[in-house]
Parts: structure tokens; sequence; C-alpha cells
């Protein structure tokens, strides 16, 4: 009885103590939730076993967590016997339950064991449904999801491989549980197999599952062969006999799976669809190429800005009414995880309970690109499974520029061709290629992303604020690559020395930056210096670089009056000047005999000295595009030596403003290029290798265009740009053979603008080269009365049809004769037709032939998705 009362006495006059006890033994309930935590997610992430009862006690932790909240902190005064019996007693109990949980951990065994491959779940089993369809009410999921669905309701051959595809850790997996779900409550499947694959498949496990799956009971062939047959059967007898429906899933593909060894056969069967989830849409089109049908790709994306500030509210119960302050590092700390749902979930769950000062450590980490041990995984996991070192040079390329800004393709190109990340390539061309295609692989496996600009190691530094405040250990002497926005600085540091430097990128410095004399001292190693919207940064000279540097890329900088002295580094590959406000090139920019590519793009009133061109003996690109005001002023010599070196040139880009310029000129070995012929190009992006615009006004011209040889432009052009008054048919600046169905073979975007004479735009006979056509735009063409005209009865005499095959955008405006699109007899097919855009047509009632294929024809001519603009 006595110690009973002296318990309760306890209470009252040991509440604090009790309190303190509790907070205490939570630091360590806490500390040990986080390493289970973030050993949960690494087994998660490598397909490890994760004991059965941690999930239970993660739970129960949580639990104590909120019990703990709900007792008062505050001091309580010594009156209120009260309160203060109460706070004593629930923090001892509390402090028991914590102590029972870290003694219930210190039971369970992490034996870390690869789990089991191939576990597959059969059509019993479900997952809930959260109130949107893609999941945690996320509502950018519902496009992507009921697309997704869609194709998994179509009945054809087109839509028999669905891959969700994503960068890891962005919720693939849980929305083809959505998918699998919502399909079963539908009944569109009879039989659903699910099949976790990762990234060490094992085939013999994976066709065990699959057949207990189907069939009830596991297999007993002992090879994958065998194996393979015996699913074979299993899924025809299901097939032909029982006409079930089957839906099965691969997820977490990894690597390319044989569909036979799934037994699945080539092309696959009817009533079977697969849907696969991948970070890499590469590998799900070989498994649709061995299954012999087109891949469909859903992607899945990252959350959008406010979703991703809901999720992380989610988890830890910060909202802005409540908390503004944490909610705004909140919301930058979502946008340093780059809206990923898995990155946003695993910091949110260790930020619960947590401190100010733990949120604005969090997002110090992430600033520093300290990223969760579990997310850095995910990353590590991705960058590992890219195949090609080229792939992943690109990649870490990347992640030299700023968080947030777009990277240009040709900067990864000139970049790469200076620091030799290409193998095997001799030309700019064939670099250009290369790094298209590296990026495309990147995109494939959703590496590309800003949330994934790692590129950093001790070797790699990325900073975009004032040099002053590095650590000792980011000023590495052995660092190669520097990337550096220099807004706000005033003076770099004297002591900058970085002998093993191969590249250096400064950006967005003013004038009153101040370099050492000696800046270029310690740099023998430097191989690419890119400069960006630099007023007067430092320009090396011959003395400092000898040999080794090979691509010197300005761009927006403000140079010095003198700096012919570039010249001098007659070892540069790659020379950009692009709107740098030069006025001349030196005759000293001559002796750049091994310069492969020179860029002259929007120099003002640009003059260039005899001689320049005709000493560039190895040059492959030029780019020398002005604009209206600030044009390149050709001398006759220089139009000589640009003759001559177009014997050699692959790219060009420049406006030629006098039809005379052009007399002589070869175009015929270009294979990339940006031409304007009368009027400056335009300064839009226009995402085609290959452009041709011509802005003529005056009659006399019309005929020249022919006799210099327009049409080797014509046939390369995938962007052409037609702006002639006098124009009055095509042939005015082709020659259109009726026989030559190639000669528009390569066009995918077709502008005609202000040509007052032209009355049909096409013949009958064009229509049938237009394979690629995808843009058709025509506006303000007074007497136009169609688009095709049957000049010689050519519809009527073989019967063909008018396809553009690939046409998705049609624009038509201020076109008062326009009374048709097609001629009257003809048959006309748009399959692919999206969008289209009409306006000012007073005389057109009908945009299809008025006969007898009338109905046909509508419904050929739009498809489902067609948006009319009037």
């Amino acid at each position: 009885m006595a110690s009973h009362i002296t318990k309760h006495l306890g209470y009252v006059f040991c509440s604090t103590k009790y309190v303190t006890s509790m907070k205490d033994k939570l630091k360590d309930l806490v500390d040990t939730s986080t390493e289970v935590i973030e050993h949960k997610n690494r087994n998660e992430t490598n397909d490890k076993e994760i004991p059965a009862r941690v999930e239970a006690w993660l739970g129960d932790v949580e639990k104590v967590k909120d019990q703990v909240q709900s007792i008062p902190n505050d001091d309580i005064g010594c009156f209120h016997m009260k309160n203060r019996y109460r706070v004593g007693r629930n923090a001892s109990k509390a402090t028991m339950r914590i102590q029972e949980l870290i003694s219930k951990y210190s039971e369970i065994t992490w034996t870390d064991a690869p789990l089991p491959t191939g576990r597959a779940t059969s059509s019993t089993t479900s997952t809930p449904l959260s109130s949107s369809p893609g999941g945690d009410d996320f509502k950018s999921r519902d496009e992507p999801f009921n697309d997704a669905l869609k194709l998994l309701q179509q009945d054809d051959n087109k839509s028999q491989v669905i891959a969700l595809c994503g960068m890891g850790g962005v919720g693939k997996t849980t929305m083809m549980e959505q998918l699998k779900k919502v399909a079963e409550d539908k009944k569109m499947f009879d039989f659903f197999v699910k099949v976790t694959l990762g990234r060490n498949p094992n085939m013999l496990s994976i066709q065990n599952d699959i057949a207990v799956c189907i069939g009830g009971e596991g297999l007993r062939e002992e090879t994958v062969t065998a194996r393979a047959d015996s699913l074979r059967r299993k899924f025809e007898k299901k097939l032909e006999e029982d006409k079930a429906k089957i839906l099965v899933i691969l997820d977490d593909v990894w690597g390319k799976v044989e569909i036979k060894d799934i037994g699945q056969t080539s092309p696959l069967p009817k009533g079977v669809k697969l849907l696969l989830t991948s970070r890499d849409s590469n590998i799900c089109t070989q498994i649709a190429a061995d299954a012999f049908t087109l891949l469909q790709v859903v992607r899945v994306n990252v959350l959008s800005d406010a979703e991703a500030q809901n999720f992380l509210s989610k988890y830890t119960g910060v909202c802005i009414e409540h908390d503004q302050d944490r909610f705004q590092i909140g919301c930058d700390i979502v946008k340093k995880c780059g809206n990923l749902p898995l990155a946003i979930k695993l910091i949110g769950t260790t930020l619960k309970s947590e401190d100010d000062y733990a949120w604005r450590d969090t997002l110090n980490r992430l600033k520093n690109h300290d990223l969760d041990d579990s997310v850095q995984e995910i990353i590590s996991i991705s960058y590992e499974y890219v195949r090609k070192d080229e792939d992943k040079a690109i990649f870490l390329h990347c992640g030299l520029f700023p968080e947030d800004s777009d990277i240009e393709i040709e900067d990864l190109v000139r970049h790469g061709w200076g620091l030799k990340l290409f193998k095997n390539v001799s030309t700019l061309g064939e670099a250009r290629d290369r790094t298209y295609t590296c990026v495309r692989n990147l995109v494939n496996a959703n590496l590309l992303m800003d949330s994934e600009r790692l590129g950093c190691d001790l070797n790699w530094i990325v900073n975009h604020g004032d040099v002053s405040t590095w650590s000792r250990d980011e000023m590495n002497k052995s660092c190669k690559r520097i990337s550096l926005t220099c807004m706000g600085m005033s003076e770099f540091p004297r002591d900058f020395k970085y002998p093993d430097l191969s590249f250096i990128q400064l950006m967005d410095g003013d004038q009153s930056l101040k370099f050492p004399e000696d800046f270029y001292a310690s740099m023998e190693n430097l191989k690419v210096i890119a400069f960006y919207r630099m007023r007067y940064p430092p320009l090396p000279t011959s003395l400092q670089f000898s040999t080794k540097l090979k691509s010197l890329c300005l761009r927006k900088c403000k140079l010095m009056s003198d700096w012919s002295f570039i010249g001098d580094l007659v070892n540069l590959e790659v020379l950009s000047l692009a709107y740098c406000g030069i006025c001349k090139l030196p005759s000293k920019i001559g002796n750049l005999r091994k310069l492969k590519l020179l860029d002259l793009t929007g120099c003002a009133n640009l003059h260039i000295d005899d001689g320049v061109f005709i000493n560039l003996v190895k040059l492959e690109e030029l780019y020398m595009r002005g604009s209206h005001m600030n044009r390149i002023h050709f001398t006759d010599a220089n139009l000589e030596e640009l003759k001559m070196l177009l014997c050699q040139l692959c790219a060009l880009e420049v406006v030629f403003y006098d039809m005379n310029h052009l007399k002589d000129l070869s175009f015929e070995k270009l294979d990339k290029f940006k031409i304007s012929i009368g009027r400056p190009y335009f300064e839009t992006i226009i995402p085609f290798k290959t452009t041709l615009q011509l802005d003529l006004w005056d009659d006399e011209h019309r005929s020249d265009l022919v006799d210099n040889k327009i049409d080797e432009l014509v046939k390369k052009s995938e962007s052409l740009r037609l702006t002639m008054k006098h124009m009055s048919h095509l042939e005015d600046f082709v020659p259109v053979n009726p026989s030559d169905q190639s000669f528009f073979w390569y066009l995918r975007d077709f502008h005609v603008n202000c040509c007052h004479k032209l009355k049909y735009l096409f013949p009958t006979h064009v229509t049938r080269g237009l394979r690629k056509l995808e843009r058709l735009t025509i506006s303000s063409c007074d007497v136009l009365e169609a688009l095709v005209h049957d000049y010689n009865g050519e519809i009527n005499g073989k019967g063909e049809m008018i396809i553009f095959e690939e046409l998705k955008y049609l624009s038509l405006r201020g076109l008062p004769k326009l009374v048709r699109l097609f001629p009257v007899d003809s048959v006309v097919e748009l399959p692919q037709l999206v969008e289209l855009a009409v306006n000012e047509l007073p005389r057109i009632t009908s945009i299809y032939p008025d006969n007898k294929n009338t109905s046909a024809l509508q419904q050929a001519l739009f498809n489902s998705q067609v948006a009319d603009y009037t």
C-alpha cells in the first residue's frame, strides 16, 4: 500500500523528471526507427527481404510518438497538482511503452537475403483504390492512368504491350497496382498474372510462379526451355479452349525478357496483353519487338509542385495554416527532391515530429547534394545500369549546368568534342548524332532530368555561388571540371590553381568581376573553355595553351576591342563567338587551320577580312545568321572564298539578302543548314536539322531560284517557309517532276505566307511525296482556291487517294477565295490529324469533297482528337 501511494505521489512531485526521461528514451527510439526505415527502404530498392514484424513495429512507433506529443512539455506550476499528476503518470507510461518497443526491436532479425524472384499474384489479389485513380489523389496522374486504362480496354494488336515508364521512385508500381484493381473490378480479364522481376531475375522461379497463377500448380520440369514449353501449353489451353483473356504484368523490368520464356509466342496470341513497368523504355521496346507488336509507352512523371507539397504535408503533418515557416522550408525540400514521390516520402517520414533545426539541416544537405541514402541508392542504381560509357559521360556533364536550366544539345556536342567524350567519331556531324543518341538513351532511362543532375564526385565541382565560400574539401587540386555561376562575384581568388582541370565553365559575370593576371597559369591541361554572359572574360593566349585547348565557346560575352590573339590558338577545333558583338572577323583567325566549327551567329554588322575563309581548310560547320538590322556584309572576295568553302562544309547557317550572292554556290554537300534568302531567318526555335526560308517580293528573282539550284536545298529541307508575292505555282521556284515523288521526301513542316498570286498549292502528283509532312500552315494568300488541284485528271484516271499520312497540324488563315481543300472527286485521308486551326475563310462551306465519299471521308478526315478553331 505504501509503495503504491509513493508511486502516485512521485507522479506529482517528480513529473518533470518523468518527462525528461520520456524525451531521452523517445530520442533513442526515433534514432532506432530512422535506422529501421533506412534499412527497410534499402532492402525494398535492392529486392531484399524485410522482416515481417517491421511494418507493425514502425506503426507502433508512430503511435507512441503521437502519444508523447499529446503530453504537455511546458513547465507546470507547483499548485497545479492534478495536472502534474496526469503529466507524470502519462510520461511514465509512455516511457515504459518506448522501452518495450526498443526491446521488441532487438528481437527482430534482418537476414538481408534476396527476395525470391518471380513472386506472382493471381486474380484474387486486390489493392485498395484511393480517391484518385492514379493513387494518393494526384490529379497529374489522371491522364497517364486513363491513357493506360484505355489501352488495356482496347481489343486490338496495337495495344498488346503497354509500358509504364518513369524514373525510379516516381510511382510506376503504384499506378500498375491501381490499374490492376480497376481491371479486376471491371472484369476486363479472366486471369491476372503479376510477376516482379527485379534486377537479378531467377527465370526458373518466375516460370513456376506464373504456372501457379495460370494453372494452380507448379512446374516439374528442371530447365528454362522445358518450363517455357509447358507454360506455352497452359496459356494455349486457357486461350483456345476456355477463350480466356489474360493480363500478364511484368513489374520492375531491368533487362530484356524473352517472351517465349514466360510461355508466350511471337506474335503475341490474341487475348494476351503485357503490362510492363520499367525505368528504361528501350528495354520495353525490345520486348515488344520480340512479341512482333508496337510498344505503347505511358510516361509516369514526377508530381506537380502543389501535389509534392501536399504529399510532404501528408507525412509530416505540417501545413501552411499552422506552421508557415516550416511549410516554406518543406516547399524548398520537395523542389530539391525534384517532386519525386519516393524521395518526398522517405524524407517526410524522417522529418515527422522533428524540430525546425532538423528541417533546416535537411534542406541544407539537399542543397549540397547530400541525399538520403535510399534516394541516393535509387539514383545510383539507375546510373549503374546505363550500359554505355558515353551515355554516362554525357549524363555527368549535364550535372555541370545550373539547376532548372535548359541544356542545349549543341553545348554538349561542342564540349564533348573538346573533351574527347566520343569514340570512333571523325566529324562534328558524327559527334552530334552520337550526342543525340546518348541523350535519347538517357531520356528513355529516365535519368536526364533536373533532379538527377548529380555529376559530382571528388573530381568535379558544380557551384553556383561566390567562389570564396568554397570549403577546403571542394578546393581539391585534382579537380578536373568546374562550372561556376559568377553573379554577384567581384574578384576571383589569386590561388585559383587547378593543374588537372580539363573543363571550365563560367556564367553571368558582370564588368566588376576581376580576374588575376595569371588566371590560366596552372591550367595547362585545359581542353574546353565555355563562357556564357560574361563581360570581359579572361581569354587565353597561345603562350598559355600550346596544344591541348580544343574548344573555346563564348556566347553573349562582351569582349575587349582587340581579341585577335585568339588566332594564335592554332590547335583550336571549335570556336564560338555567338552574340558576342564582334564587328570584324580579323585575318588572324585564318591561322586556325585545324578549326572544324566556327559560330558567328548574331554578330552585328559583321565584316570579314579577306583570306579568312580560304585558310580554314578543315572547317566543317559555319554558323553566321544575323538579323534584319545586323547583317553580315559579304565582299566579293568573301563570297568567292565561301564558294570554295562549300566544297567541304557539311553545315551552314546564313542569310543571303541579295539573290546575286547565290551565284555559282553549290549546296550539294550540306546535310545540316538553316538558310534564309531575302530576309533574316526567323528567330523562333525550330527543331529541324534542315530549314530553308524564301522571302522574295520581286518578280524578277523567280527565275534566279531555279538557276541558282535552290532545288538542292528544297530536296533536303525538313522545314520550308515561303513568302513569295509573285509565285503562282510551285514550279516558280523549283522544278517539280511528276514522276519524281522524292522531291519533298524529307519535308515535315511547310509554311506558305503572302503568296498573292497562288491559286492552287499542290498538284495531285506532288501529294504522293508528302509522306512525312506533319505541319502545314497557309496564311494571307489572296487568290488561293484549293490546297490540292487535279490538273490532269489523275484521280479519276487512276483511282488514287490523297493521303497525308503524318499530317497532325493544319492551319488556314486569311484565305478569302478558298472554296475547298481538295478536288471535288477526290478521296482524302488525314489519319493523324489532331489540330485544325481556321480563321477568315469567308467562302468555304465544307472542308471535304461534296460527293458520294462524304460520309466515309468525314470519318477518315477527323479522328477523335481533332480540335477545330474558328
